[in-house]
């Protein structure tokens, strides 16, 4: 379970309401708390699985797109050649 919450927490930011829905299985590793898999359990097991599967969270980057940094560092390293 710790494992499979540290993975899944690697993507919370893209995950809306992600400590809602993890807070019952991250209660199963508090100190002194015996794990019980409930219905609740299973629950959010199948709800983070399931935004894992239908959300596409990794996607690879789009080169066509170009950032105002990319561009000024693009600008710093023309102007630095261009001056030797």
């Amino acid at each position: 379970m710790q494992r499979y919450l540290g993975l899944a927490g690697h993507f919370r930011r893209f995950i809306p309401y992600f400590s809602v829905i993890s807070a019952v299985l991250s209660d199963l590793l508090k100190k002194n708390a015996k794990f019980t898999l409930t219905t609740k359990c299973e629950d959010a097991f199948i709800d983070l699985q399931s935004i894992f599967a239908a959300r596409l969270i990794l996607r690879p980057p789009n080169y066509n797109l170009r950032d105002a940094k990319t561009l000024a560092a693009e600008d710093v390293r023309d102007d630095r050649l261009s001056s030797c």
